[in-house]
């Protein structure tokens, strides 16, 4: 995937995040696919973001501790 600058990327997630909710207002797409569209948008735009959900712990622990 080539390089593309910080300041390009931060203008078009801008950008996205204003014409999902127009295209939810004007029916283009449901309000409940608006969320996905904006984690597409945002993992094609910083991959480093989705890899950093999806890769496995540095530490090798797989659980995930609870609130107490």
């Amino acid at each position: 995937m080539p390089y593309i600058p910080a300041h390009i990327r931060r203008y078009v997630y801008a950008i996205a995040l204003a014409a999902i909710p127009l295209l939810v207002a004007f029916g283009i797409i449901e309000d409940s696919q608006a969320p996905l569209w904006i984690a597409f948008i945002g993992a094609v735009i910083a991959p480093s973001l989705a890899l950093a959900n999806v890769t496995p712990d540095p530490d090798g622990d797989e659980t995930q501790e609870s609130a107490e």
